[in-house]
């Protein structure tokens, strides 16, 4: 059931918020299964560039989650681009996968 979107002020995140962080870490994930981080690098730098462009990272993004946004590509690409130069070269990359497997941070529970 969809229910209609209520702001709160009390809270900056919602369960929408980290439902959608959740969506786009199994996004990352479905994208290198069963292929090394250096193989997928490899087919998304089209150029052969040695960097990812966005139009590189959203075309492979898109093809893998055809429900994605280019407001969720935007974003998950600007956070993983950590000197903000416009590309992710290859650490950039690693470490954005390196993060989608991690188990969220932000569950309640744990040790």
């Amino acid at each position: 059931s969809h229910q209609p979107q209520q702001p709160e002020a009390s809270s900056p995140r919602d369960s929408t918020e980290d439902s959608k962080i959740a969506d786009d870490k199994s996004s990352i994930r479905k994208m290198t299964d069963g292929k090394s981080t250096r193989s997928l690098f490899q087919q998304m730098d089209r150029d052969r560039s040695g960097t990812l462009d966005f139009t590189e990272f959203s075309t492979e993004f898109i093809r893998m989650n055809p429900s994605a946004t280019v407001m969720d590509m935007r974003e998950l690409f600007d956070g993983a681009d950590l000197d903000h130069n416009g590309l992710l070269d290859y650490s950039e990359f690693v470490r954005m996968i390196r993060a989608s497997q991690q188990p969220d941070q932000s569950s309640p529970g744990g040790p």
